[in-house]
């Protein structure tokens, strides 16, 4: 949680000759020491949040108060996108419910793009080519392009931008709880 700077990751290691040029501001679910859900390993901690001493924001508070009132509302869209998921499958709408049941482990990834450009022949990449870990993830869009997917035949195509759009990316727990039937994106 918190802040991950530029090239900290590096999430092709394969083909990147550096980390991705990216930073990124982590949240998730706050979960204070003094909670009976606390639990560091399940990864039910507080967040690491900005101060006036260590970011130039001028009002951290007021960050922090918006940023989990998103986290609310997105992780409440996440549910309603693994209950259509359950129906999509043939199971009934609460079938994954016990899985997630009170507090789904779920991140919000704030990420800043520099103005470094992609150089794949020098194993340059803003984000290496992998695949997500968890059920679902929402992708806001902007105006920037750089999103693509690998096909079945191991083309890569855009993804093209479409400001205030959500593309919804399968992670690799639905394909495995699918048995392959829904594949990772």
């Amino acid at each position: 949680r918190g802040y991950t700077a530029f090239e900290e990751e590096t999430l092709d290691t394969a083909n990147q000759t550096c980390g991705d040029t990216k930073e990124g501001f982590y949240i998730s679910r706050d979960v204070p020491r003094s909670s009976p859900l606390y639990d560091p390993a399940k990864l039910h901690a507080p967040n690491v949040w900005p101060t006036r001493s260590n970011c130039s924001l001028k009002n951290c508070d007021e960050f922090k108060k918006t940023m989990m009132e998103y986290f609310e509302t997105m992780s409440g869209v996440g549910v309603r996108l693994v209950r259509l998921l359950a129906l999509s499958l043939g199971l009934e709408k609460y079938h994954f419910e016990e899985s997630f049941a009170d507090h789904p482990l779920a991140f919000i990834r704030l990420l800043h793009y520099s103005a470094r450009k992609s150089k794949p022949e020098e194993g340059i990449f803003a984000c290496g080519a992998h695949s997500d870990y968890g059920m679902v993830t929402l992708l806001l869009t902007d105006n920037n392009p750089g999103l693509e997917i690998k096909t079945l035949d191991n083309k890569w195509i855009p993804v093209p931008p479409r400001r205030g759009a959500f593309i919804v990316n399968l992670g690799d727990m639905l394909e495995r709880w699918t048995n392959g039937l829904y594949l990772s994106t």
